[in-house]
Formats: structure tokens, C-alpha cells, sequence
């Protein structure tokens, strides 16, 4: 999970602008079209970029409202694990971001 969302989120930014940048009337176009058919409810390119870094800041705060409800110790023992995870995935992904920003100044 760290080797795809880590360089995903830390050049997100960067995606964002070069987006911005293409001729995105076909692509918008598309976007309307899946939004129609209920396929999405995003309106851009950039709505739809951001998702997964918006997605993985919640895989914490999801796993602990499991927890809440896990029948047995050994599952929340297993979702406390999941937990330690995704707070250090969050981690690792901060400071690759950080470093990347660094370097591209």
C-alpha cells in the first residue's frame, strides 16, 4: 500500500496542476457523462485525482469505529494492528511527500 499511495500522494499536487494545464473539455465531457449515469460524483479531473488522498486519511478513523464494534480480542487485536499500519502508511507518506517537496524547490 505504501510503494503505490506514498509517490501517488506526495506528486498529487503536482498532478493536480498538470490537469489543469491539458485541454480538458473531452475529459470533462466523460466525467459529466459517468456523473449522469451515476458512475461518479465528481465534476472534474481534480475532484477525481484527490480522491485517494482523501480516502487513506480515513482508513484510520475507520478501522478505529470498527474496533468499537469487534466482537472478540483477537479481532480487535488484528484491526489494532491494521491500525498501527495505516498510522505508519500515513507516516511514511508525509515524510515522502516532505522529501519531495524538498527536492522540487
Amino acid at each position: 500500500m505504501r510503494n503505490v499511495y506514498g509517490p501517488y500522494c506526495s506528486r498529487q499536487g503536482e498532478a493536480s496542476v498538470k490537469a489543469a494545464q491539458l485541454n480538458t473539455q473531452e475529459i470533462d465531457l466523460m466525467i459529466s457523462e459517468a456523473r449522469k449515469r451515476g458512475e461518479t460524483n465528481a465534476f472534474n479531473m481534480n475532484s477525481l485525482l484527490i480522491k485517494p488522498v482523501q480516502r487513506i486519511t480515513k482508513y484510520p478513523l475507520l478501522i478505529g469505529q470498527i474496533m468499537k464494534y469487534a466482537p472478540t480480542e483477537s479481532s480487535k487485536l488484528l484491526l489494532s494492528d491494521a491500525m498501527n499500519e495505516m498510522k505508519k502508511t500515513l507516516g511514511d507518506i508525509n515524510n515522502q511527500k516532505l522529501n519531495f517537496d524538498i527536492v522540487d524547490r
